[in-house]
């Protein structure tokens, strides 16, 4: 709650299992909105404004997410614990 009152935005962006990402988003309150892999055809500002999470997407995905969010938002906070992540980065 403190994050959304003070205008933080927050975004899951997952390689899991779109249900699976649901449940959890749902649990830590980061919103409802839900969108996967193959409904993606490409990262705009646009989509990535109208969901709150993004799931079943590779390190490529990613990488692409993090790099149009950039064009609008000043500080983006990226953590995984999967090494494949870390050559996008």
């Amino acid at each position: 709650m403190f994050m959304k009152t003070h205008g933080i935005v927050t975004k899951m962006v997952t390689g899991d299992n779109r249900f699976i990402a649901k449940t959890i988003g749902k649990m830590v309150g980061i919103g409802k909105r839900i969108v996967w892999r193959e409904r993606i055809k490409e990262f705009r500002l646009k989509l990535i404004e109208k969901y709150d999470i993004f799931a079943e997407l590779l390190p490529e995905d990613k990488y692409e997410l993090v790099k149009v969010s950039k064009q609008k938002y000043v500080c983006l906070l990226y953590t995984s614990p999967s090494p494949r992540d870390l050559s996008t980065s």
